[in-house]
């Protein structure tokens, strides 16, 4: 939980594949942990940073869920209502790179939903592909109590053209006062890891001054992120690992889980 209508995370996102040949790189960013009930108040923290309109760093609803009038906030919610009994998140915060000069690209965002008593009910890892498409692993986090459990899921979206539309993801989260730790990890169907991908960053108050900091260290962080993505693409290929085909647009937007207090499902 954060205090604040937002919080800064200045972090190293990083990539380690297994199979069928090593590879592994990192690359510096900064993302966003925002309170979706208090845009109004965070558009207005900084002159460098706007809601919903453009600026040197931004945030726009419409990047983030379902199409739709409401507003982001809403859409969350009412998905997790529809779908878990329902269920009513009271706070939902969102870890996502914010926009530079209008440009952002968000491999994985996160959303978090607190229930009244500020204990985490549900996750929402949204992830986008470069072909323009999203898919959401949804999770009740059922009995929650403290930081999540591990959890599971089938993989159902095509994410790299390295990797098969198959085998699973196991999700692992540490939040700690000052740092945030994001570890997923991906079996093949016969439970051999194939890839690992996570974010370690440090939580810093959102600030002109610390967001200036950033610009300096990463000027172009967002398009720096799809240049990142097609640069070690493009080494995978030279080290000729097999590509598979985009299937075709995603037959659905999301899928949902039920996760119990150890973790199963």
């Amino acid at each position: 939980m954060i205090n604040a209508a937002a919080e800064l995370l200045v972090a190293t996102v990083w990539h380690r594949r297994h199979q069928p040949k090593p590879h592994a790189f990192r690359y510096p960013s900064f993302y966003l942990l925002m309170d979706l009930d208090r845009l109004d108040a965070l558009g207005k923290m900084s002159f460098l940073f706007s809601v919903n309109r453009f600026n040197l760093l931004s945030f726009h609803e419409k990047d983030h869920g379902s199409a739709g009038d409401e507003c982001l906030r809403d859409r969350i919610a009412n998905l997790l209502a529809s779908r878990f009994g329902g269920w009513q998140a009271d706070r939902i915060l969102l870890l996502a790179m914010p926009r530079c000069l209008g440009f952002a690209f968000n491999p994985l965002s996160v959303f978090y939903a607190y229930d009244a008593n500020g204990q985490l009910g549900a996750i929402v890892y949204e992830v986008s592909n470069t072909f323009g498409e999203k898919h959401s692993y949804v999770f009740r986090m059922e009995g929650s109590t403290g930081e999540p459990s591990p959890h599971s899921c089938n993989k159902r979206f095509h994410v790299s053209p390295f990797f098969p539309l198959d085998g699973n993801y196991e999700f692992r989260q540490r939040h700690g006062e000052s740092s945030l730790n994001l570890l997923i990890r991906y079996f093949g169907p016969n439970g051999e890891r194939r890839f690992d991908a996570g974010v370690k960053a440090d939580r810093r108050h959102f600030a002109t001054s610390a967001l200036l900091k950033q610009l300096v260290r990463m000027p172009l962080a967002s398009v720096g992120v799809v240049v990142a993505i097609h640069y070690e693409a493009l080494r995978l290929w030279l080290k000729r690992l097999r590509v598979f085909s985009w299937p075709g647009k995603s037959p659905e937007p999301a899928s949902y889980h039920l996760v119990t207090k150890d973790g199963g499902i």
